[in-house]
């Protein structure tokens, strides 16, 4: 793959390159934001806190900013240390959201860091995640996914076998399943008169949230009747997911009683 050179000014150099290199390793990072290579090379050639690596790889391009035979500051090793030294910094983009672009940008950088390895003669043993410089959760995705020692193994085989999907657990329905049939939709506050649970789901067995007390308000967006022997509205939680509370005693698909107030 053609690297283009978009080197940063020399001017520059005593920031972010201020010493000679002879690269012997490399240290392959995740950007941790959405923008493509020519963004994260105009950030280092711009800023003034000397952060700075050799290349940005995205979906469509490689770009070096940094001269291989200048080191640069993206390890976290200190002024001496090897990432920092001796070490060319690879930062691959888009992996912030994931997705086919940082899908694709993984596949370049395999393909660069592998070119860079012949290149220079350095063995897989000296290819290093920037959390193996020094501890730094880098790269993020890579490290969330599982998926480092498959990328390295890409990198020994010069070959791209796409990774194992990480199996996904099945969503669990707590005992006593439902579905949406249960569910008639209404807007309200409820505020209650007593003590009642908030749950996970509409049934008196499921995992607790929290026990609000008498005088508490709950803002809900429906509700159902005839689960569990009671009468359920469902309130919207700031995380995306939903609380279940029980207002009152249900029979034959009608309610028997109140333990608050709607409005």
């Amino acid at each position: 793959m053609q690297i283009k050179q978009m080197l940063v000014p020399e001017y520059k150099y005593e920031l972010l390159c201020p010493n000679p290199m002879t690269p012997t390793e490399i240290t392959f990072h995740n950007t941790y934001n959405d923008a493509p290579a020519i963004n994260e090379r105009n950030n280092v050639a711009n800023n003034s806190q000397g952060t700075s690596f050799h290349i940005a790889v995205d979906d469509k391009e490689a770009i070096q900013l940094i001269p291989f035979n200048r080191n640069a500051w993206h390890a976290g090793d200190g002024a001496n240390g090897r990432g920092n030294r001796h070490s060319i910094g690879v930062e691959i983009c888009y992996s912030k959201s994931g997705g086919p672009r940082y899908e694709q940008a993984v596949r370049n950088a395999i393909i660069v860091i592998r070119q860079l390895m012949d290149q220079f003669n350095i063995p897989i043993e000296r290819v290093k995640t920037h959390q193996e410089r020094n501890g730094k959760y880098c790269p993020h995705r890579m490290l969330a996914e599982g998926r480092v020692g498959w990328f390295k193994q890409q990198l020994v085989s010069g070959d791209y076998v796409p990774p194992t999907p990480i199996p996904q657990p099945e969503p669990q329905l707590p005992s006593g399943q439902y579905d949406s049939s249960w569910f008639t939709k209404e807007s309200g506050t409820f505020t209650l008169n007593t003590t009642i649970n908030l749950r996970t789901a509409p049934f008196s067995n499921a995992p607790l949230i929290a026990t609000l007390s008498k005088g508490q308000q709950v803002s809900y967006d429906g509700y159902g009747i005839e689960l569990d022997g009671h009468v359920w509205i469902r309130q919207p939680r700031a995380n995306g997911t939903y609380g279940y509370m029980a207002t009152g005693e249900s029979a034959n698909g009608k309610r028997v009683d109140y333990w608050g107030s709607f409005k």
